[in-house]
C-alpha cells in the first residue's frame, strides 16, 4: 500500500486483537490488525499511522472439526505486545 501523501510504499506493523473473550455470552471474535505508517523521512506523515486493515480469523468454532485448539487470551496478549 502507497502513503497517500508521497506515493512510497508504506511499513506494516502486526497485531491481533480479540472481543467478546471476557464474556461467556458474547461470541469471541479474533481480528489480525494491520497498520500501515509512512517510511519515507521526506513525508510529513512519516512514522505516522496512515491506514489499518482488520482480517476476521476464524476461531476453533467457526470450523467444526478442527483439531488445534484456540489460543488462550493470555497468549493473544502475548502476540499482540510484539
Amino acid at each position: 500500500m502507497l502513503c497517500p501523501n508521497c506515493d512510497v510504499e508504506m511499513t506494516i506493523r502486526t497485531g491481533v486483537r480479540v472481543t467478546g473473550d471476557k464474556d461467556p455470552d458474547t461470541a469471541t471474535r479474533v481480528y489480525l490488525v494491520q497498520r500501515f505508517f509512512c517510511r519515507n523521512p521526506a513525508c510529513p506523515a512519516f512514522g505516522r499511522e496512515q491506514a489499518s486493515v482488520l482480517h476476521e480469523m476464524q476461531t476453533e468454532t467457526d470450523t467444526p472439526g478442527t483439531e488445534e485448539p484456540a489460543q488462550s487470551a493470555h497468549e493473544t496478549d502475548k502476540l499482540a505486545a510484539t
